[in-house]
C-alpha cells in the first residue's frame, strides 16, 4: 500500500507546491500488502486529493495522507482456535485529511450521491459517487468527517489478505 501512496503523491505534488499546500504524509511502519486494483486505488486517493486542495484553495494549507493497520491488526490479535495472527476482518486505514473549508454537517450524507457537488458549476458530482464504488468494489469502506472553517478527512477502511503459507513455509 506504501508503494501505491507514494506514487500518488509524487504524481500530485508539484501541483500542490505551486498552489502552497503542504502534503505531509504519515505511512505506518510493516503495513501488509493489500490486494486490490493499483490503478483504482491510486484514482480514489488522487480524486481524494485533488478535491482537498480545492477545499484549501487559493489559500495556503496542509493535506495529510495517512496508512495504517486497525487496531487489532496493529496488536497482533489472534484468531479463534489460537491461530496467532491478525484476524480475517483487519483493515489498512488511509486517512486524507485537510485543513480546507469544510463540508456543511448537511451536506455530508449527499457527497457520495451521483451528480451532488458543492463545487458549483466546477464539479460534475461523479468523483466522490465513483471513489466509493471502487472502494466497495474491493471490499472496504469511504467514511468522512468534517467541521466547516477546520477541515475534513476521508477514512478509507480496505481488507488485506495475509500471504497464502506454501507447503515449504
Amino acid at each position: 500500500m506504501s508503494e501505491i501512496i507514494h506514487h500518488v503523491v509524487d504524481v500530485v505534488k508539484n501541483q500542490l507546491n505551486i498552489s502552497r499546500i503542504k502534503l505531509v504524509k504519515d505511512l505506518g511502519e510493516h503495513l501488509p500488502e493489500v490486494v486490490v486494483d493499483e490503478n483504482q486505488i491510486q484514482q480514489v486517493l488522487t480524486n481524494l486529493i485533488v478535491n482537498a486542495a480545492d477545499a484549501i484553495g487559493k489559500e495556503s494549507g496542509t493535506i495529510t495522507i495517512s496508512a495504517s493497520l486497525s487496531e487489532s491488526a496493529a496488536h497482533g490479535a489472534s484468531r479463534a482456535g489460537g491461530n496467532n495472527g491478525p484476524a480475517e476482518s483487519d483493515f489498512v486505514i488511509i486517512k486524507v485529511s485537510d485543513t480546507g473549508s469544510g463540508i456543511a454537517e448537511a451536506n455530508l450524507s449527499k457527497i457520495f450521491d451521483p451528480f451532488y457537488t458543492t463545487k458549483g458549476h466546477g464539479g460534475t458530482g461523479l468523483g466522490l459517487a465513483v471513489v466509493r464504488g471502487i472502494i466497495e468494489n474491493h471490499n472496504g469502506t469511504i467514511s468522512v468527517e468534517s467541521k466547516v472553517g477546520k477541515g475534513t478527512t476521508f477514512t478509507v477502511r480496505l481488507p488485506w489478505r495475509r500471504p497464502q503459507k506454501t507447503a515449504a513455509s
